[in-house]
């Protein structure tokens, strides 16, 4: 055998081996994070029965905690299945919890008034940094 072509057919399969690890771990980390901010609302928000305006702990970051958690994880599922159609579903999740996301809002701004609009000022809908 030709030692130029062995030597060119490791070099692509170390690359692809590379490449495949960064995909794994990028997929890893996505699906890590969302599972932190879904526990986290439970944590801050559930577990503790708050009946006031949620505004500490994740909820001092992240208005839609639960929701970004959710879109994050399924991201990390489109980022692994590498597809078209996962971006699609992630789309699909994406654009019905924006949704979701708008109608929480707006009866937040009929039960909690004023304090409700300066917390939304305060913090962007998705992530504030």
């Amino acid at each position: 055998m030709n030692s130029r072509f062995i030597s060119s057919a490791s070099h692509d399969v170390s690359l692809e081996l590379d490449f495949f690890g960064v995909f794994i771990g990028l997929r890893t980390v996505v699906i890590v994070v969302a599972a932190y901010f879904m526990n986290a609302v439970h944590r801050d928000q559930f577990d503790a029965h708050v009946e006031d305006l949620a505004t500490t702990g994740i909820f001092e970051r992240v208005r839609h905690p639960m929701y970004l958690g959710i879109h994050l994880f399924y991201l990390g599922i489109a980022i692994a299945a590498f597809s078209q159609a996962s971006v699609g579903v992630w789309l699909i999740i994406f654009t019905f919890n924006n949704a979701r996301a708008n109608y929480e809002k707006k009866k937040l701004e009929e039960r909690f008034g004023g304090e409700f609009l300066k917390y939304k000022r305060n913090l962007k809908k998705w992530i504030s940094i």
